[in-house]
């Protein structure tokens, strides 16, 4: 029987190349995607029932990225008397925030940082 050495056990491509070889994708990769600044983004799950108006269902994960500006229709993740709320921001690079909660009104709603995408489940069950 015949000896391999080590540095003989390697493949070596023989044949023709598939020709989708030039086409090969790399693999799905959702932090990837969805986290632009990684230092600063929070996940997070959403519990409120007023989410909705917001297209945001009790269950959803946030994707909560502090670094990110507050915009015009953004809708922001913020704290009120010790306690995470979403809110939909009323002015570009403001903090004022458009709801009617004594909280907001009074000033004591403070923005902790911007919803960029939710994430929730489709299935009927």
């Amino acid at each position: 029987m015949n000896s391999i050495n080590k540095k003989d056990r390697y493949l070596s491509p023989c044949g023709f190349p598939s020709p989708a070889e030039n086409y090969a994708e790399r693999p799905l990769d959702l932090h990837r995607l969805l986290v632009r600044h990684p230092a600063s983004t929070f996940f997070f799950r959403a519990s409120e029932k007023r989410g909705p108006g917001y297209g945001i269902f009790p269950g959803d994960l946030l994707i909560v990225d502090r670094a990110a500006a507050i915009e015009r229709d953004s809708i922001v993740l913020g704290v009120a008397d010790g306690e995470f709320i979403l809110r939909s921001s009323q002015e570009v690079g403001g903090e004022s925030i458009s709801d009617q909660d004594d909280a907001i009104n009074s000033g004591s709603f403070e923005a902790w940082g911007v919803v960029l995408y939710a994430i929730h489940n489709v299935r009927i069950s």
